[in-house]
Protein backbone atom coordinates (compact mmCIF):
# COMPACT_ATOMS: atom_id res chain seq x y z
CA UNK A 1 0.00 0.00 0.00
CA UNK A 2 1.17 3.50 -0.77
CA UNK A 3 1.04 6.56 1.42
CA UNK A 4 -0.81 9.67 0.30
CA UNK A 5 2.27 11.58 -0.93
CA UNK A 6 3.61 8.61 -2.92
CA UNK A 7 0.22 8.11 -4.59
CA UNK A 8 0.16 11.78 -5.56
CA UNK A 9 3.68 11.64 -7.01
CA UNK A 10 2.94 8.40 -8.87
CA UNK A 11 -0.28 9.79 -10.35
CA UNK A 12 1.53 12.95 -11.50
CA UNK A 13 4.31 10.83 -13.04
CA UNK A 14 1.73 8.71 -14.88
CA UNK A 15 0.02 11.83 -16.23
CA UNK A 16 3.37 13.26 -17.41
CA UNK A 17 4.76 10.02 -18.86
CA UNK A 18 5.47 9.52 -22.53
CA UNK A 19 2.98 6.89 -23.75
CA UNK A 20 5.55 4.73 -25.54
CA UNK A 21 8.16 4.18 -22.85
CA UNK A 22 6.65 5.89 -19.77
CA UNK A 23 9.80 7.93 -19.10
CA UNK A 24 9.49 11.24 -17.25
CA UNK A 25 11.96 14.07 -16.80
CA UNK A 26 11.76 15.17 -13.18
CA UNK A 27 11.81 18.90 -13.95
CA UNK A 28 8.14 18.62 -14.97
CA UNK A 29 7.35 16.82 -11.71
CA UNK A 30 8.96 19.54 -9.59
CA UNK A 31 6.49 22.06 -11.02
CA UNK A 32 3.60 20.12 -9.43
CA UNK A 33 5.13 18.56 -6.29
CA UNK A 34 7.69 20.06 -3.87
CA UNK A 35 11.15 18.76 -4.76
CA UNK A 36 11.94 17.28 -1.32
CA UNK A 37 8.69 15.30 -1.20
CA UNK A 38 9.09 14.23 -4.81
CA UNK A 39 12.62 12.86 -4.31
CA UNK A 40 11.67 10.98 -1.13
CA UNK A 41 8.62 9.48 -2.84
CA UNK A 42 10.61 8.54 -5.94
CA UNK A 43 13.14 6.55 -3.92
CA UNK A 44 10.31 4.90 -1.95
CA UNK A 45 8.47 3.98 -5.16
CA UNK A 46 11.71 2.67 -6.62
CA UNK A 47 12.23 0.37 -3.62
CA UNK A 48 8.65 -0.89 -4.04
CA UNK A 49 9.42 -1.52 -7.75
CA UNK A 50 6.75 0.85 -9.07
CA UNK A 51 9.35 2.71 -11.12
CA UNK A 52 13.00 2.74 -12.21
CA UNK A 53 15.21 5.70 -11.34
CA UNK A 54 17.77 6.98 -13.84
CA UNK A 55 20.70 8.48 -11.95
CA UNK A 56 21.59 12.13 -12.18
CA UNK A 57 24.47 14.00 -10.57
CA UNK A 58 23.13 14.65 -7.05
CA UNK A 59 19.54 13.55 -7.44
CA UNK A 60 17.49 11.39 -9.80
CA UNK A 61 17.72 12.43 -13.44
CA UNK A 62 14.51 10.79 -14.59
CA UNK A 63 12.20 7.87 -13.95
CA UNK A 64 10.42 5.19 -15.91
CA UNK A 65 7.04 4.05 -14.61
CA UNK A 66 6.80 0.24 -14.55
CA UNK A 67 3.71 -1.90 -15.10
CA UNK A 68 2.94 -2.21 -11.39
CA UNK A 69 3.26 1.54 -10.98
CA UNK A 70 1.01 2.20 -13.95
CA UNK A 71 -1.71 -0.08 -12.50
CA UNK A 72 -1.09 0.51 -8.80
CA UNK A 73 -4.76 0.81 -7.86
CA UNK A 74 -5.51 -2.65 -9.31
CA UNK A 75 -2.63 -4.21 -7.38
CA UNK A 76 -3.71 -2.46 -4.16
CA UNK A 77 -7.26 -3.80 -4.60
CA UNK A 78 -5.99 -7.35 -5.17
CA UNK A 79 -3.78 -7.13 -2.10
CA UNK A 80 -6.65 -5.82 0.04
CA UNK A 81 -9.05 -8.46 -1.29
CA UNK A 82 -6.56 -11.23 -0.52
CA UNK A 83 -6.08 -9.94 3.02
CA UNK A 84 -9.82 -9.76 3.67
CA UNK A 85 -10.42 -13.26 2.33
CA UNK A 86 -7.62 -14.67 4.49
CA UNK A 87 -8.78 -12.82 7.59
CA UNK A 88 -12.36 -14.08 7.18
CA UNK A 89 -11.78 -17.65 5.99
CA UNK A 90 -9.08 -18.55 8.54
CA UNK A 91 -11.27 -18.01 11.64
CA UNK A 92 -14.20 -19.83 9.98
CA UNK A 93 -11.97 -22.80 9.13
CA UNK A 94 -10.47 -22.90 12.65
CA UNK A 95 -13.96 -22.73 14.22
CA UNK A 96 -15.25 -25.56 12.01
CA UNK A 97 -12.27 -27.80 12.80
CA UNK A 98 -12.60 -27.06 16.53
CA UNK A 99 -16.33 -27.84 16.45
CA UNK A 100 -15.71 -31.16 14.63
CA UNK A 101 -13.01 -32.16 17.13
CA UNK A 102 -15.30 -31.27 20.03
CA UNK A 103 -18.17 -33.29 18.53
CA UNK A 104 -15.83 -36.24 17.92
CA UNK A 105 -14.54 -36.17 21.52
CA UNK A 106 -18.09 -36.08 22.91
CA UNK A 107 -19.06 -38.94 20.64
CA UNK A 108 -21.77 -37.05 18.82
CA UNK A 109 -20.06 -37.29 15.47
Amino acid sequence: MLDKQSKKVLNVLISLADERNLVVSLEKLYDRVPKKHAIDSIYYLSRKEYLVVFPGEDEPGGVQVLYEGLHHSNFNWLELKSFIIRSVTTPIFISAVTALITLHIKGLF
